[in-house]
């Protein structure tokens, strides 16, 4: 098993229930995004030169469903963000 989908199996499996208890019903669409880490050349790619970057564990997770209205809702599962 590729180690990269480990994070975002386990993550949507933990935001599965906070997501149904927000908006009553499961997501559509889930998505994950890794995050990035600059190993060399970070100013580099600004000039069109090589950079070495490397993923992480840490990344975003994306959980969404149509909610019938012409609205977007964003919540955060970090209370800071709320």
């Amino acid at each position: 098993m590729f180690q990269a989908t480990v994070p975002y199996t386990f993550r949507s499996i933990l935001l599965l229930p906070i997501f149904e208890n927000l908006f009553g019903h499961p997501p559509a669409v889930r998505t994950y995004c890794p995050g990035r880490i600059i190993l060399m050349g970070d100013h580099l790619d600004y000039h069109d030169y090589g950079v070495i970057t490397m993923t992480t564990h840490e990344g975003t997770q994306i959980l969404a469903a149509r909610n019938g209205r012409n609205e977007i809702r964003i919540v955060s599962k970090d209370p800071d963000e709320q």
